[in-house]
Formats: structure tokens, sequence, C-alpha cells
């Protein structure tokens, strides 16, 4: 490879790693507004996750999905990390989160 082609190389390389660093983010205003979620199942293949979110109330003894969110198994471990290190933040500033089940708490559901 000639000293010219490794420059562009590099150069194209250097150009790739800005863009993947600068990506613009929007957020439609329904989907700003988040969806409250007290039950979670988590179903998954050898190529995903799938993690669908549903609203149980405590007089109807049905819930109905409305939100689901499928990753890839990479993604759903790097979301594994993240939710790890923000639960050390948060119970390092407000406390440790309690795991009894209450009256009134709903557990979560996995595989």
């Amino acid at each position: 490879m000639s000293s010219s082609s490794q420059e562009n190389s590099l150069d194209q390389n250097k150009k790739d790693e800005k863009d993947k660093k600068n990506i613009q983010i929007s957020i439609d205003p329904q989907i700003a507004k988040g969806t409250y979620s007290n039950l979670m199942i988590n179903n998954f293949s050898s190529d995903e996750f799938i993690l669908d979110f549903a609203l149980l109330q405590p007089t109807i003894p049905a819930a109905t999905i409305n939100s689901r969110v499928i990753l890839t198994p990479k993604n759903a471990k790097k979301l594994m990390m993240l939710l790890q290190e923000n639960i050390k933040k948060y119970e390092s500033k407000v406390g440790p989160i309690n795991l009894d089940s209450s009256p009134g708490s709903i557990s979560m559901s996995f595989n």
C-alpha cells in the first residue's frame, strides 16, 4: 500500500470515528411522554431479546402490553451493564432499593 493510500485510509477512519460520535437524535413528543410499566416479560432467542412492558392494575386481573423493545444480545448486555451502573449511582445518592414484595407490589417476570 502506498503512503498516499495509507493516509487516505487513516483520514477515512478518522472521519468514520467522528461520524459515529456525532449522532443526531430526535424524539416524537408522544414518545417523550413515556409509558408507565409495572410488569415486564422477557423472552429471547439466539438472535434477540424481546422485552414486553405492561401495566397491571390491582383491580383488573389482566394486563395489556403497551411497549415492546427488541434488542440484539450484545445490546441487551450493554443495557444490563448500563442499568447496573446507574442503580449503583442511584443507591449511593438515595439509598438501597428494597426488593421486598410488599402489598401492592407487582413482580417483574423473566424467562
